[in-house]
């Protein structure tokens, strides 16, 4: 059973992992021992900002998913907020089987939640 959670420090390596492990990701990521130190600052920033979140998908506590969502203010639409999705990411083992398109629903529940415009 996958369940969804905002994502630890203790996740920063199988983030890292999951983002290098596609065609693109294996040209400007870095996964290694130790983890570079950017990544460790750009998690602070994020995990410290109200309006960045990491969602993890985890089956058995393990992530096998990951995204980032972004809330951003606008002008428009009369001063609304909207939700970015970024960085959508499976482990190879459960890609084709749901659980990323779970996590996309995941976030737009979020996006909701924080009354973002549809």
């Amino acid at each position: 059973m996958v369940h969804f959670r905002i994502a630890t420090l203790d996740d920063l390596s199988a983030m890292v992992q999951m983002l290098a492990d596609d065609e693109l990701g294996r040209t400007r990521e870095r996964y290694e021992t130790p983890l570079p130190e950017s990544y460790f600052r750009a998690f602070h920033a994020i995990d410290t900002d109200p309006n960045n979140e990491l969602i993890v998908a985890c089956l058995d506590d393990q992530p096998v998913g990951v995204l980032q969502l972004t809330f951003t203010p606008h002008l428009t639409h009369q001063g609304s907020w909207r939700a970015s999705i970024e960085g959508v990411r499976t482990v190879a083992s459960v890609r084709g089987k749901g659980i990323g398109s779970r996590l996309v629903l995941r976030a737009v529940e979020r996006a909701k939640e924080r009354d973002c415009l549809t």
